[in-house]
């Protein structure tokens, strides 16, 4: 069965330019954002991040910061309610516990 539902990648590089265009900020001014966050991207790796989304985790944090959004916001289409994800971090913390 296909799924054709957007990938995390393909959202995330859609939203990145979608905020950066509200913002009114050039990819080299994104850039400069990133820096305050403590990823320092020229304007060339913006640029392929918004055609691929691929990140590191700390880029995805760090953009997340530039923009003032949670990185769910640029991870979803419909970001998760904050409950919902508050519960998800239980579970998980819960399986780490139970593994040690």
């Amino acid at each position: 069965m296909a799924d054709n539902r957007e990938s995390r990648s393909a959202i995330f590089a859609r939203k990145v330019r979608a905020l950066r265009q509200e913002r009114g900020w050039s990819q080299a001014q994104m850039g400069q954002q990133l820096a305050r966050y403590g990823q320092k991207l020229g304007q060339s790796r913006v640029a392929t991040i918004e055609d691929t989304g691929s990140v590191t985790l700390d880029q995805a944090d760090a953009f997340a910061d530039a923009f003032g959004v949670p990185v769910e916001v640029l991870l979803y289409e419909q970001p998760p309610a904050a409950s919902d994800i508050y519960i998800r971090q239980l579970q998980r913390l819960s399986r780490i516990c139970n593994a040690v």
